[in-house]
């Protein structure tokens, strides 16, 4: 009844909590939909006030250029003032409406316009003012106000003068700024040219030869209007006396005509030109702003799309033109007209706004322009497939009367596009004001900022990007799936220009924001292209799966190397997220209310059905108890034994005690820990004694290593920190130049003994994790010899350890996997590997490539690994237990390498190296037929060894393998190469100076970084090099885990130093039978095995062991203990 009523009351629980997800989820959808909604009486969307009801105003400002003075990835304001005569750098506040004055500077003259951008290459925002002497001079002088992110320089003038106002423009792709105009060095000839700077100084006046003069108030860009992603120079040329258009291929060097075109027919006067893709098909599209008679009262704006110009028939109604320029005050009577562009709603059209001469108020007033289709839905009619609307419910706006300037601005840094305008007080002074977007629709964009080259190298590493560098001409091409005009799932490609054009108060931003519309999906594809260079004029890198409504900053370094661009990402989060978290938050709180309610029932009732069962007790006879009393609790304690061991075995310091390495230079008797893969005890460890060179050791002197053991118990941050530290010990007792080491990544599997531990016994993996925690007294002989019977008295410095590098099994399984981690191969290695030993007793590592005649082509000096770290897993809670996977007990090494750099056209370096270390090497040593194959088959089995080196030679090694480089996304795994080699090992015959091969072993894997990769101005990112060695240490592993067996591991080859070979499977096979008391046990078979399979398995042992007995420890008597019981077996049953 109890189980009953419980039932029905959590049914109903259950019940009402579905209607109130439901309820949830139906508000969150109508909501989004109302939002998604194409409304035509959509409110206003421009605010006076911001947040917290403040206003946006600078007093005296005539905002001139806009960058990001200070580099804190916030653009500043340059504003002049009334008189003209001081200039003022106005920093902005992303968190709040409000401006402060950094710096000013005062000239003798009048300013007239600013270009802001990084003129000298110091990766700081300079400013070039144009300005006159006197207000009745013809041309303008030029200098430059230099920056240092603090405050501005004095005036630098040029001996330069300008006939019009020039424009930036990087005209050879070296990331310098340089100016284009009519530019004159006499002040009488005046003549299309480029200005270039380097070192504060013009370093060059190249003057465009067979180009038209640039017609006055006209429009010069740098603009991609060939959809080629490369950026094209853009002129406006005076072609008898009527004005051409005309588009050149860059750099200025390589300057050919693309095309040539002229205006709309029957224009009366031009305005400034502007770029942009209005209608969302990936192609940047030329828009003319212009006046069909001389009193501007037919004002139309003209686009260019398919070399033929479209008038989007604007309906501006009667009240409302563009103004003539004596309606304009001064200084904005001598600068031409020009409409800005910003895609406000951000719905994937750009916008406009322009000032506009409003009649019947005898004011100029800002109009907003919205982008909408031209469909019959929209009673929008044109010859075009887009067209601007008047948008007159922007009140506020509308009411900042006598406005003289307006230009979208991103107050808050928010991504959404706020509108600025300069407006005309009764006092004759200039305000600037500021309205807000405050737009309602939870709409997404993207925000493209692409610096220069530049780093700055006296600021600190925060500050080191060039923010704000004003960088003109960077193409920007978005393709993505939104709701577009309505309709669901839309592909639209949109292409954008950052910094087309400066001057003349375009004012364009250092930046592009670029909408998505209401749909939040990642944008697919986001390519950035920068101007061509004398090199190459295909500069660009594409970005995939980008998160929408973030901002990327892409440093185009190094230039020539798009695919190693640096870039990053900072993310903003959407309104939908809040209202989302809202929902889930309220749905988390129904949950815990109604688990806490079940609870508290659960326990209601385990109390009541406990009453009853020990009232039910109390009236049984205790005679059947009793009788089973014994055997009840003698499994108790054992289980409880069990329990205990394993929880102590788990309870582990994390950072483990500091052992040394044993120093070997020749081959001894060494151990190694096997498991027992293929046997009935899984969980048990064995131990193995071989002799031969796999126990050599190349550190000349003792080293003090630290690993760090994975409790599972604890959590992986704490881990992380631990492996972190030891990461920034070895970093900072480096004493070399970080540059010059490279960063190994090894999987393997690492335990650790005593000198005076037993390796005769088989142990399992709780009794090993208790003998490395010195749980286990030394006095316990069964793990312990007497400290009288052994050289080793203490076993507080001798604790050792030995790392099983276990071999890939299935290679072509591995490199699927590797292919889909985005690894691919690049290369296909066979070198030789030398190493060779110094009178110092320093080993040193030689590569030998056959394809240089048998030269060294790579020499590292010092072959020592200054530490390893070892990052090992607990076995106790491994799944091997159960399903006998390799992937969670690998552990993996972290190894530091001195290896500075060398090249096969280094040889006579190589050279002076080797005879520095090795001094036997007379002066006729040539790097050359270090290995000489005995035969002319370059896949011989024997080489001569070069008598001078042979002395030195310790080992040598064949590798045959393929390099994978990584092509992905991951910034973790980048620079990391992945080496999957199928090493050979050769044999060296001392007295005939040849080496011969000897043993092929299974395919290794490991992960190399070279630092020097990673180096940025002599310094490098720890922290960040810490989480890719953290994060390929356990790709690697994972991946290698899945493509290896346990027999793999046990058919490893070993050799002895007179020859023989054996491998890891036969010395398990010997231990076994030397181990085991009856002979179905030694050959591995259960006790109830038939004949038949004890005389096939004999069979298999005897021929896999023929000739191998001799040269395993004890197999000799292996081999007579097992033909004596096989032998006794059948006689006996016979």
């Amino acid at each position: 009844m109890i189980t009953k009523v419980r039932f029905i009351s959590c049914s109903k629980i259950i019940f009402k909590l579905l209607i109130i997800i439901f309820i949830i989820h139906e508000i969150n959808a109508h909501r989004k939909k109302s939002l998604t909604e194409d409304d035509e009486d959509e409110k206003r969307v421009f605010n006076r006030n911001f947040g917290n009801k403040k206003n946006f105003a600078i007093d005296d400002c005539i905002p001139l250029a806009f960058g990001d003075f200070n580099a804190d990835k916030i653009v500043d304001i340059f504003c002049r003032n009334m008189k003209g005569d001081n200039i003022r750098v106005m920093l902005n506040n992303d968190r709040s409406p409000t401006q402060k004055e950094q710096c000013n500077v005062n000239i003798t003259g009048i300013i007239y316009d600013a270009l802001a951008a990084d003129y000298d290459g110091d990766s700081k925002l300079d400013l070039f003012i144009l300005y006159k002497a006197t207000p009745d001079q013809d041309v303008y002088n030029g200098g430059f106000l230099w920056g240092d992110r603090v405050k501005l320089s004095e005036l630098q003038p040029i001996n330069y003068f300008f006939q019009t106002i020039p424009t930036t423009l990087d005209a050879n792709g070296d990331s310098y700024v340089d100016l284009l105009g009519m530019i004159s060095n006499d002040y009488v000839n005046y003549r299309p040219a480029c200005l270039m700077f380097k070192n504060r100084t013009v370093y060059n006046f190249e003057k465009l030869n067979n180009v038209d003069d640039l017609l006055p108030d006209s429009t010069q860009a740098t603009v991609d209007l060939n959809n080629d992603l490369i950026a094209d120079l853009f002129l406006t040329v005076n072609h008898n006396n009527k004005p051409r258009f005309r588009v050149y291929q860059l750099p200025l060097t390589n300057m050919k005509l693309i095309s040539d075109y002229g205006p709309p027919p029957g224009v009366a006067i031009y305005h400034l030109s502007i770029f942009a893709d209005i209608d969302a098909d990936g192609v940047l599209e030329h828009i003319l702003p212009v006046c069909m008679n001389n009193d501007c009262s037919d004002s139309q704006i003209f686009v260019r799309d398919n070399h033929k110009w479209y008038s989007l028939q604007t309906n501006f109604g009667g009240d409302v033109r563009f103004p003539l320029k004596h309606e304009i005050p001064a200084p904005f009577n001598q600068i031409p007209i020009s409409i800005k562009i910003a895609d406000y709603n951000l719905d994937g059209y750009p916008d406009m706004v322009a000032v506009m001469k409003q009649n019947s108020i005898n004011s100029t007033v800002s109009i907003i322009l919205k982008n909408r289709p031209c469909n019959s839905d929209n009673n929008l009619f044109c010859n075009y497939n887009r067209t601007f609307a008047v948008q007159t419910d922007e009140v506020f706006v509308l009411s900042a009367s006598n406005a003289t300037l307006a230009a979208f601005f991103d107050v808050l840094e928010n991504g959404y596009p706020d509108l600025l305008v300069l407006q005309k007080t009764p006092n004759e002074d200039f305000q600037l004001i500021g309205f807000q977007n405050s737009l309602i629709q939870d709409v997404h964009f993207i925000k493209v900022m692409v610096l220069s080259t530049f780093s700055c190298d006296t600021c600190s590493h925060r500050q080191r990007l060039p923010y704000g560098n004003n960088q003109p001409g960077q193409s920007i091409k978005m393709e993505t799936i939104t709701t577009a005009d309505g309709i669901k799932d839309s592909w639209i490609q949109l292409a954008a220009v950052q910094m087309s054009q400066s001057g003349q108060l375009t004012l364009e931003l250092p930046y592009v924001i670029i909408g998505l519309g209401a749909t939040p999906n990642f944008v697919e594809k986001l390519t950035i292209a920068i101007p061509p260079t004398n090199q190459s004029n295909h500069l660009f890198h594409t970005y995939t799966q980008m998160i929408p409504n973030s901002q990327i900053v892409v440093l185009p370094s190094p230039l020539m190397n798009p695919e190693k661009w640096h870039s990053e990402l900072f993310v903003t989060p959407s309104r939908m997220i809040i209202h989302t978290g809202i929902a889930l938050s309220a749905t988390l709180v129904v949950i815990v209310f109604v688990l806490a309610i079940l609870q508290y029932r659960d326990k209601i009732n385990r109390k009541t059905l406990h009453r009853l069962l020990t009232l039910w007790q109390a009236d049984q006879h205790t005679v059947t108890i009793v009788s089973e009393t014994p055997t009840s609790e003698n499994n108790y304690d054992r289980q409880s034994s069990r329990n205990s061991r394993n929880s102590n075995s788990t309870h582990t310091s994390h950072l483990m005690s500091q052992r040394q390495l044993s120093d070997s230079c020749t081959p001894t008797t060494c151990f190694i820990l096997f498991e027992n893969g293929s046997s009935i005890n899984s969980n048990g460890i064995g131990f193995l004694e071989y002799r031969g060179t796999r126990s050599r050791n190349h550190h000349s002197k003792k080293l003090y290593l630290p690993q760090v053991l994975y409790d599972y118990q604890a959590s992986l941050d704490e881990m992380y920190g631990e492996f972190a530290n030891c990461i920034r010990q070895v970093l900072n007792s480096i004493s070399h130049d970080l540059s010059s080491y490279v960063i190994s990544i090894r999987t393997g599997v690492l335990y650790y003994y005593s000198k005076r531990f037993r390796f005769d016994n088989n142990y399992s993996i709780e009794e090993i994790h208790s003998i490395t925690e010195k749980k286990i007294p030394l006095t316990n002989t069964h793990y312990y010899y007497n400290a009288r019977n052994s050289s080793y008295p203490s076993d507080d410095t001798l604790r050792s350890s030995f790392c099983n590098i276990k071999p890939i099994s299935r290679p072509n399984e591995f490199v699927k996997e590797l292919e889909n981690c985005d690894f691919h191969i690049q290369q296909c290695k066979h070198v030789f590997r030398i190493y060779l030993q110094s009178d110092d007793k320093q080993t040193h590592v030689c590569i030998v490539d056959p394809a240089a005649n048998y030269a060294i082509v790579e020499f590292s000096k010092d072959f020592q690994r200054l530490s390893n770290i070892d990052f090992i897993r607990n076995r106790d809670s491994s799944k091997y237990k159960q399903t006998k996977t390799y992937d969670d007990i690998f552990d993996f090494r972290i190894q530091f390498q001195y290896d500075p750099r060398t090249h096969s056209d280094q040889m006579k370096t190589i050279e002076y190296e080797l005879r520095q270390q090795f001094p036997l090497l007379d002066e006729n040593f040539q790097n050359e037929n270090i290995l000489r194959p005995i035969t002319d088959n370059m896949n011989d089995d024997q080489f001569y060894i070069s008598e001078q080196l042979f002395p030195y030679i310790k080992f040598i090694r064949r590798d045959f393998g393929d390099v994978y480089h990584y092509a992905g996304d991951n910034k973790l795994w980048e620079n990391f190469i992945i080496y999957l080699e199928s090493p050979v090992e050769y044999r060296i015959d001392r007295n005939e100076l040849t080496c011969t091969r000897e043993l092929a072993t299974h395919g290794i894997v490991y992960a190399r970084l070279d630092l020097n990769k990673m180096m940025s101005s002599n310094t490098i990112d720890e922290n960040l090099l810490i989480e890719k060695l953290w994060d390929m240490g356990f790709g690697l592993t994972h991946i290698a885990g899945k493509c290896t067996t346990s027999e793999t591991q046990q058919s490893t080859n070993y050799y002895t130093t007179n020859g023989g070979k054996y491998t890891a499977e036969d010395e398990a096979l010997v231990q076994t039978i030397l181990k085991q008391l009856n002979l179905p046990s030694m050959l591995g078979l259960r006790n109830s095995a038939s004949n038949n399979e004890i005389k096939q398995t004999y069979e298999r042992i005897k021929t896999q062991l023929d000739g191998r007995w001799h040269h395993i420890r004890s197999g000799n008597m292996a081999q007579e203990k097992l033909d004596a019981f096989y032998y006794q077996y059948f006689n006996g049953e016979n």
